[in-house]
């Protein structure tokens, strides 16, 4: 059996035993390890994120595309209203593929849709059309890009070490 510290040592107040030192095999091997996993929680998060991000901008790419597809064919939408929500349909599904295979995706591609979708929706306001749908998803995706914004600042160093 190792002993680490004599008992008839006295340790002082705010002094670590030789167990606890740094410089221990033991206790590096515990950094190690809450580092790991400290990493690996973060990840966790950062993946959910990306999941909750994903699903909205399908969800919208899904809608513009089919939705307004079928307001032109029963002719609600003259082909102005269509071309344009066609691309925003076609812009929310690529920024959609690429937080899908790419997680090191920049904050700007995930905001420009919903930045275009809100000021739409504000154009659309005056004329007493509320899209509320639209307004309340381009919000959310706004606010968990912040967020993910804010978790890579925090945490920016452990999530690099990969």
């Amino acid at each position: 059996m190792q002993v680490f510290f004599e008992p008839s040592k006295v340790i002082k107040k705010g002094e670590r035993p030789m167990s606890l030192k740094p410089t221990h095999k033991g206790c590096r091997h515990r950094e190690e390890v809450a580092h790991s996993h400290r990493h690996q929680v973060l990840q966790d998060h950062d993946e959910r994120i990306l999941m909750v991000l994903f699903g909205i901008l399908a969800y919208s790419a899904l809608s513009h595309l089919v939705g307004d597809a079928i307001y032109f064919v029963e002719g609600g939408r003259s082909l102005l209203e269509f071309g344009c929500s066609l691309g925003l349909g076609v812009l929310y599904g690529m920024t959609a593929r690429r937080v899908w295979f790419d997680s090191n995706t920049p904050w700007w591609i995930i905001v420009a849709p919903a930045v275009l979708s809100l000021m739409i929706s504000c154009v659309h306001s005056p004329s007493g059309m509320t899209l509320t749908v639209p307004l309340a998803l381009s919000v959310v995706l706004l606010i968990t890009t912040l967020i993910r914004i804010k978790l890579h600042q925090a945490f920016g160093s452990v999530l690099q070490d990969d």
